[in-house]
């Protein structure tokens, strides 16, 4: 009786931590369209949209504010201005994020 409790307790065990390492919260990957492209405004920590005219906050950094890009999932999420630029509004892309931060994109799966 007591080494199928033990087995029953450790079968408990592994599910718990399988079920650990699969829902935590961290990067996302999903296929979108990005929609908008905020680029930064001034000194202020603020972006505006190229085809809105939307004014929105980001973080800003050493070399001054984030830009961002607003995604078909209706996420905002800040992005490297300078590696970043070749992307354009309406463009299918392969995204990776981590809360508000970009960690990956790409056109090609």
């Amino acid at each position: 009786m007591k080494s199928k409790a033990a087995v029953l307790i450790g079968l408990l065990i592994v599910l718990l931590i399988l079920l650990f390492v699969f829902m935590r919260p961290g990067i996302v990957a999903e296929q979108v369209e990005i929609v908008e492209k905020y680029y930064p405004q001034g000194e202020a920590g603020t972006a505006i949209g190229i085809e809105t005219n939307e004014v929105i906050d980001v973080t800003k950094n050493d070399q001054g504010s984030s830009c961002a890009m607003k995604f078909s999932n209706d996420k905002i999420l800040e992005i490297d201005c300078d590696r970043y630029l070749d992307f354009r509004n309406h463009e299918t892309v392969y995204i990776e994020y981590d809360g508000k931060q970009i960690t990956d994109i790409r056109r090609k799966k």
